[in-house]
């Protein structure tokens, strides 16, 4: 934008476009970030095993309790003791 168009907008408009800014790079944290990258792959892993589980279980289960007996389980984390 040229210096005319800039100076043309009210200084309201200026004003809001100048804290915004500030609000938005002043704290820009990669821990943060990597905290918010880390919660949103887990929600959509649980969202994924959710809809795969639906899916399986769509075509095995009996009954809705069964199905959603096995919907509710699809995110446990199966392990194996030897």
């Amino acid at each position: 934008m040229s210096n005319f168009a800039m100076d043309s907008r009210p200084a309201v408009i200026q004003e809001i476009e100048k804290t915004t800014s500030e609000k938005v790079y002043s704290k820009l944290s990669t821990s943060d970030l990597s905290k918010e990258l880390a919660e949103s792959v887990l929600k959509e892993e649980e969202r994924y095993n959710i809809d795969e589980m639906k899916k399986r279980a769509i075509h095995v289960s009996r009954s809705y309790d069964e199905f959603r007996q096995m919907v509710l389980c699809a995110n446990l984390k199966v392990r194996y003791y030897i």
